[in-house]
Formats: C-alpha cells, structure tokens, sequence
C-alpha cells in the first residue's frame, strides 16, 4: 500500500518525465492522477514483458510519443505488441535475453508489430536465436537503420546465421556491433557505405578464412571507418596491412586475440605493420592479449615520434609474467616500464595510458553513445 503511494506522488509530481523503467512495477500508474498529462510525453520505456497485458495496453493508451523503447523479452505478450503499434515516433528498440522464444510461430504479435515499424528505426538491438523467417522479413525493411547490434546468447548458432540474408543495402548505417559469426559481419558490410564504427566480439573461433574475408569487406567497403574493434591472427597480418592503408581516417584500434600466451615476436609484427601503415589520424590503440618485449615497444614509440601523440590503453608487457621472472626481475622491468612511458609522455608522443584491463577506450566516445 505504501509502495503504490509513493508512485501515485511520483506520477503527480514529475511533470516532465521523460524515461520510465516499469521492468518490475505491475500497477496501473497509467490510472494514477496526474498520469494522462505526465506520461503521455515519455520518450524512453523500459519494460519487461512479464508485466501484465493490461499495463502494456494502458500505456499504449497514453503514450503515443516514445522514441525508445527497452525491452526484456523471455515470451509473448499481446500488451507489449499493442504498445509498439500504437507509437508514432518510435526510432530505437533494444531487445535484450532471449528475443521471441517461439520466432518460428508466424502468428508472433511482437514480431509483426517490430516489422511495421522497421522503416522508421534508426537503432536496432538485439539477439538472433532460432529461425530466420522474421530476421530476414525485419532486416529487409531497415531502411534507415544508422545503429545494428546483433548477438546470439548461444554465439554459435551457424545455422541460422548462414540463412541470413542482407540484400537491401544500409546507406545511413554507421555503427555496427557483431556478436555473432563474422560471416554476418561480412555480409552485412558489404551492403554499406558510410560505416564509421565497427565492434566485433568473440572472434577466437572464427576461421582464418572468415577472418581474411571479413578484414577484405572492411577495406573495400569502410573508407570512413573511424573505430574498429577485429580478432587478428599472425596469418592475416598481410590483409590487416592492406585495411590499414585503405581506411585512411581510422582513429581508434581495439586489436583482440585468443590467449597471452604467445611468442612476443608476433606482438613485434604487429607493431611493425601499424608503423609502416597506419593512417596519420590512428592515435588510440587498445592491444588486448597482444604481448610485448619492453624494448619492442620502446622502439615502437620511438618511431612514432612526430606523429600523432598516442592514447595506449591497456598494454601487456613481459613483466606481467611472474611466472617467468624472478622478483627482482619482475620489479626491475615494472620499473623499466614506467620510465618508459613517463619518458614518452613528457615527449608528447604519448598522451594517456591507462593501466586497467578493465577500461574500454570507446566509452570515452559520447559521439557514438555506445
């Protein structure tokens, strides 16, 4: 009882409320006073579809005005189908856990009323899981799309992702982020033209020929790319070089591999290929489990001397093995290390470094609010 006072003040109070999360709230706040004239502008809706159909319905009622919607969707509901319908300026759904259990059921209200608005979205999120029917149906009708994220809660579903199919192109997309086989990737960008961001995860079980195919979209279709996060193998360095000569306005670089635990001259190759032929506006380098000699990285930054000053984000180095170092070693080159960056940083060639693994340098990016 107390609970559903203070939401019948909130409602009759918050007269310019904009974003509601109703995800655990089963009260009709719709009916509450005060609710036709403060909701009936909410711009941004997060629910779950375990709420009740009839608070789905009531807000359907009122809120015609939502731009965004989240949802947590496990199931169906007609309520939440109706409220997608009802919106007149709905630009971006973002769907998380598991999207539409029954997806091969083509009598899915949810799904329909996602497709009616496809034309209209502008940013899609969400989890590809069974069947292809409405991926298909949806992904031909976004038009507009400017921001695609796809995962897959299982990531090896390379059933349905091989019957994806992307033959409408996608001039206004700008951000695509994959969770799913890069084959989709792929496809997807070879139907762009003004990609600006790509973020790929979880690539250490793609082949090398999915690899290579992939760095070859991105080279020939991305001359605007500005961010790229890839999974790399020492085998296509040679197509990576090719990517970096051809995206000539790519900033920031998030180079992924599958374990630490590699020859550190592979790390020094790499850090060859981005000397030789990185574009002049690459400055901002996240290099995870890409490993480095000391004196590799000292000769790195030396050459990059003149060039835009660096934002280096976390950088494994050989003293981050203790297990092949003595203390006195690993303390040696912890501070070896340190000098060398605070050398290069009174340089100007770096400009900040960032020692925590769990920072993520496209975060700092408000531009692409990813």
């Amino acid at each position: 009882m107390l609970k559903e006072e203070i939401y019948k003040l909130f409602i009759s109070k918050c007269s310019s409320l904009k974003y509601l999360d109703i995800t655990n709230i089963n009260y009709r706040l719709y009916e509450f006073p005060g609710a036709e004239a403060n909701l009936s502008k909410l711009s941004q809706l997060a629910c779950n579809n375990n709420n009740d159909e009839h608070v789905f319905k009531g807000f359907a009622n009122l809120c015609k005005l939502i731009e965004t919607l989240h949802i947590n969707l496990t199931s169906l509901n007609p309520g939440l189908a109706r409220l997608i319908e009802e919106q007149q300026k709905l630009r971006s759904i973002i769907i998380k856990d598991n999207f539409v259990e029954n997806n091969t059921d083509k009598s899915n209200p949810i799904e329909r009323a996602i497709i009616k608005k496809a034309k209209s979205i502008i940013h899609l999120n969400l989890s590809v899981e069974k069947g292809s029917n409405f991926y298909n149906n949806l992904f031909s009708k976004l038009t507009d799309i400017q921001k695609l994220v796809l995962y897959d809660n299982r990531y090896r579903n390379v059933a349905v992702h091989k019957q994806l199919n992307f033959t409408s192109s996608y001039p206004k997309l700008q951000v695509l982020q994959i969770g799913i086989s890069f084959s989709v990737a792929t496809k997807i960008i070879q139907v762009t033209k003004d990609l600006q961001m790509i973020w790929l995860e979880k690539g250490n079980h793609e082949s090398e020929d999915q690899i290579r195919q992939l760095i070859q979209a991105i080279s020939k279709y991305c001359p605007k790319l500005r961010y790229l996060k890839i999974f790399l193998k020492e085998e296509v360095l040679e197509d990576f070089k090719l990517l970096l000569n051809n995206c000539r306005l790519l900033e920031g670089l998030y180079i992924y591999r599958e374990s630490i635990y590699m020859d550190d001259n592979i790390g020094k190759r790499l850090l060859d290929v981005l000397h030789e032929s990185a574009p002049s506006s690459l400055c901002k380098f996240q290099l995870h489990y890409c490993y480095f000699k000391i004196d590799t990285l000292d000769q790195f930054l030396n050459q990059w001397t003149g060039r835009k000053s660096l934002y280096l984000y976390p950088i494994l180095v050989n003293y981050y093995e203790k297990r092949l170092l003595s203390k006195e070693e690993y303390v040696k080159n912890k501070i070896r290390f340190n000098d060398l960056i605070k050398k290069y940083k009174e340089e100007d060639v770096v400009k900040r470094f960032e020692t925590s693994r769990n920072f993520m340098f496209i975060n700092q990016f408000a531009d692409f609010n990813f």
